[in-house]
């Protein structure tokens, strides 16, 4: 037994030493110059002491930082040579202010061991640190000096400074030509501070620490269309100037007139200003338009051969992305905000039914075509089935607009080929006609009234001009405008003509006037 306990303990002792020299290897692999006597000054007293860098130290000191780079926490400075920042006007305190956070880091970053990373800086931007071009740079600009250890971090002094570039949420604050962009935006965005990413750089007089203050921007449309105010995500967008603003509104603001009881004037500016900019973002990179053949928004409006969408636009490289600024809107009508309706006869959320059964059946397997290769089949309900089959289709996204109304029907063939009976049905059309939001009724009587027995069937109903929007949305739910499809076929002539109604769908045509 004794002589098992010492191999034991001889191979625990092995074990120990071999972890020990892996570590070993490990630490000083990533950390070869840190094999140092741990200075005593802070990484502010060796900037201060370098007269080559007198310029970037000026800029600490009137933004405050100086006592962040006093602190006891842990930072790594890329700092500017007083050559690199001779054209600085240090009575830009924006200005500097961004080349000051652009060029400090929390954390101790070496270039031991280092290939290239990301680097987020205090400015909040994402800094490219590593090897380019077979030299250590950062943000692509070549280190002259590196890895200069202080007791609380690392300086590394480079050959130029890495400008601050603005990202999109920036980039739309930051032009007047943009001010209608930018103040729908605005309306619409929340500031809250954030203690975990405010740094601490300093202390009041009653010794209460003092914070760079860092502000969450929580915004509705951000939420919708893409998170454009931060650095870990890249968009394209095309944006609208003033001119191609009013532009837009002039021309989309006629399809959304709402009935006062539905957000009248009000919800209409609102719907509006969104739909000028509803499909304005996608989420890559479009260096150059011609190399793609379709571009999906961030909302989902598909754009074949897209690159129409930025001819005569300016192109502006964003740290989060791309901009491209123009004065014409893009956009096409029928491509973005009044497009084809199109109401699935099997989908239950828009659609009523009294005195008719109505059953889902599948076209799967079948010699005919339909709209998600489903349709409804709707009878009469009773034993006698006296009361005639019908079914009632509500329209979630009707604008102020012309459309072309469809009734797309299924013949009986597709489950019988001798039942060769066509259909016929009579409908109504349920609509807003007041600004009081009262509705109206009129019956549309199709040019061509049967269905073909051996075909589906796209009847027109005919075209109509609707005075008042009604879109469904969470605030507004309540859908006022329908069409009722009503089987026309009496008991009594049942043998000629099906009384029952198979229906794929109802579409809805934009007219463009």
């Amino acid at each position: 037994m004794k002589i098992n306990k010492n191999i034991k303990s001889f191979k625990i002792l092995v074990l120990l030493a071999m972890v020990s020299i892996a570590c070993n290897n490990n630490w000083e692999d990533h950390y070869a110059e840190d094999n140092y006597d741990v200075p005593a000054y802070n990484i502010y007293e060796y900037l201060k002491s370098n007269s080559e860098l007198s310029t970037f130290v000026k800029m600490i000191d009137l933004n405050g930082y100086d006592q962040l780079l006093k602190s006891a926490q842990t930072y790594t400075v890329w700092a500017p040579t007083n050559e690199a920042l001779s054209e600085i006007d240090l009575e830009d305190s924006e200005l500097i202010t961004q080349i000051v956070q652009t060029h400090v880091s929390r954390n101790r970053y070496t270039t031991s061991g280092v290939d290239l990373v990301d680097i987020n800086v205090l400015s909040g931007k994402n800094v490219s640190f590593g090897i380019e071009a077979d030299r250590y740079s950062f943000g692509k600009v070549p280190l002259a000096e590196s890895n200069i250890n202080t007791n609380n971090g690392l300086v590394h002094i480079i050959e130029n400074y890495v400008p601050y570039q603005k990202n999109i949420w920036e980039f739309i604050h930051s032009d007047d030509n943009i001010d209608s962009l930018s103040n729908y935006l605005l309306e619409n965005t929340k500031s809250t501070f954030s203690f975990e990413l405010s740094p601490e750089i300093g202390y009041n007089e009653d010794g209460e620490p003092i914070y760079d203050s860092v502000f969450i921007q929580e915004n509705e449309i951000l939420s919708q269309l893409g998170a454009f105010d931060i650095e870990d995500s890249t968009y394209t967008v095309i944006i609208p100037t003033d001119t191609a603003w009013r532009e837009a509104y002039g021309r989309i603001s006629s399809y959304y007139v709402f009935p006062d009881i539905l957000g009248g004037a009000m919800r209409q500016n609102e719907k509006t200003k969104f739909n000028i900019i509803k499909d304005f973002a996608y989420r890559e990179l479009v260096e150059d338009p011609s190399d793609y053949s379709e571009l999906t928004s961030t909302s989902n409006g598909i754009y074949e051969d897209p690159e129409y969408l930025f001819d005569g636009a300016s192109y502006y490289e964003l740290s989060n992305g791309a901009a491209y600024l123009t004065d014409k809107m893009p956009f096409m009508d029928t491509l973005s905000w009044f497009k084809e309706i199109r109401i699935e006869a099997e989908q239950e959320l828009n659609r009523e039914n009294t005195n008719s059964n109505v059953y889902t059946r599948s076209s799967e397997g079948t010699n005919f075509e339909t709209s998600n290769d489903n349709y409804i089949y709707v009878e009469g309900t009773g034993t006698a089935k006296i009361t005639s089959p019908k079914v009632e289709f509500f329209f979630p996204e009707i604008l102020s607009a012309t459309y072309k109304i469809y009734c797309v029907f299924v013949p009986n063939s597709i489950v019988d080929e001798e039942d060769l009976r066509p259909m016929k049905a009579k409908f109504t059309l349920n609509y807003i006609r007041t600004s009081s939001g009262r509705t109206g009724r009129k019956t549309l009587t199709p040019e061509i009234e049967l269905t073909s027995p051996t075909e589906v069937t796209k009847m027109y109903l005919g075209e109509f001009s609707f005075d008042f929007a009604n879109v469904a949305d969470e605030e507004y739910p309540e859908l006022l405008t329908s069409l009722l499809v009503t089987s026309d076929v009496n008991t009594t002539e049942t043998e000629e003509y099906s009384r029952d109604m198979r229906i794929d769908c109802i579409i809805l045509e934009p007219v463009l006037k």
